[in-house]
């Protein structure tokens, strides 16, 4: 019971977290071409495909390692991190595809980067990638934030 009460209690914290970096970023969203640039040779799209793949193939410590600091601060481990994952977000963990869409450099460290999902039952989904510099300058995934988009079902 203790276990479970830690990691709803650590969702719970990293969504407010969460919540706060997207009502600051959201209002910043432009249409248009992506612009996130590259820091020591990965942009943050390539980060977050290799996360998407990372969860897609099971891969718990690859997926993990993209994620910031605070994240990990949350989610002590890639087991709970998956765990997580695959309860919360389970487009994330398993889309049946995915594409960039607009994105917004916030400043020198932070951006915002939207993906467009489908996941196995057809519906489609919005979701909103807060992106941060790490140590060493690489992009690292401070969050995400899930929403239906097209048809609602009945």
């Amino acid at each position: 019971m203790g276990r479970l009460v830690r990691f709803t209690q650590a969702k719970l914290w990293l969504a407010l977290i969460f919540a706060g970096s997207v009502l600051i970023a959201a209002p910043a969203m432009t249409s248009g071409a992506p612009q996130s640039r590259m820091v020591s040779g990965q942009s943050a799209q390539d980060v977050i495909a290799e996360q998407l793949a990372a969860f897609k193939s099971g891969d718990g410590e690859g997926a993990y390692r993209h994620a910031s600091d605070r994240t990990k601060q949350v989610f002590r481990s890639a087991t709970i991190f998956m765990h997580m994952v695959e309860h919360a977000y389970p487009v994330l963990h398993a889309p049946a595809s995915w594409t960039f869409a607009r994105a917004r450099q916030l400043n020198g460290e932070a951006l915002v980067q939207e993906v467009l999902l489908t996941d196995g039952d057809g519906r489609e989904w919005s979701a909103i990638y807060v992106m941060e510099l790490g140590a060493g300058s690489v992009w690292r995934v401070n969050g995400v934030s899930l929403k239906r988009t097209g048809a609602q079902e009945m």
